[in-house]
């Protein structure tokens, strides 16, 4: 794999360091508006650098990402299947710093697809949906927890949003099926297949039922999501996260 010096060497003209993070950035606002220029009478060996403002292609790329098992030969974190999952937080926040494009396709990924043409991703997007695969369930504790994040004042950030309980609650007993988060996200052709199919439209969860999250719809769930905490007299109360 190509490595940060080396980009840097080789593309010093285009790219530079940021001062705030170990990241790339643009070395001029020329330059991007040079590779947006970029087309495809520019022939195939340029028309390969621009870049896309067509919210399939970022869809597409996002489904690539969410599909990958691993990482420079690291497994994701979301695969192991321990029931304790003993060190899943470290690995986490460990994973996201090393791979920081992966917070943002998490946070953003069905934004691009709403604007994107259905039968161009309906086959990428199908495979997000399989409740069996790691990428299901990669992407829905990943919306969970990074919502969590930014809906939960510090304490409760601190004691109650760890990955680990965000990821306990969509894989727990309660956790939301296909439906439930498709409902959320407000996508009518999946919850339409997947009503087809035979899932009950009334099933229970965290997230409450389809029905629910179809009616208060993606941005209002972190407030009805709810949790139970634990206080010192054993008694539990209700927080919102």
């Amino acid at each position: 794999m190509t490595t940060l010096d080396e980009l840097l060497n080789w593309c010093s003209s285009l790219v530079r360091k940021s001062l705030q993070s170990d990241e790339l950035e643009l070395a001029h606002f020329t330059v991007k508006e040079y590779l947006m220029g970029l087309n495809e009478s520019c022939g195939a060996d340029m028309a390969q650098y621009r870049m896309s403002v067509d919210h399939t292609d970022i869809s597409r790329t996002c489904f690539r990402f969410l599909g990958l098992s691993e990482f420079d030969g690291t497994p994701l974190p979301v695969t192991d299947l321990d029931p304790e999952l003993s060190g899943f937080d470290e690995a986490w926040r460990d994973f996201e710093g090393k791979y920081t494009f992966m917070e943002y396709v998490l946070r953003y990924w069905h934004v691009h697809a709403h604007k994107s043409s259905w039968d161009e991703i309906e086959d990428g997007l199908w495979l997000l949906f399989d409740e069996s695969s790691s990428s299901y369930r990669l992407w829905t504790f990943g919306n969970l927890y990074y919502h969590a994040m930014d809906h939960s004042s510090n304490l409760e950030r601190e004691r109650h949003s760890s990955p680990l309980s965000s990821l306990k609650k969509v894989t727990g007993p309660s956790g939301p099926s296909a439906l439930h988060w498709a409902a959320v996200l407000a996508l009518p052709n999946i919850c339409t297949v997947l009503i087809t199919r035979g899932v009950e439209v009334n099933a229970s969860s965290i997230l409450g039922s389809p029905i629910y999250c179809a009616t208060m719809g993606f941005y209002s769930f972190p407030r009805r999501m709810q949790i139970m905490v634990p206080i010192r007299n054993s008694k539990r109360r209700l927080s919102r996260i």
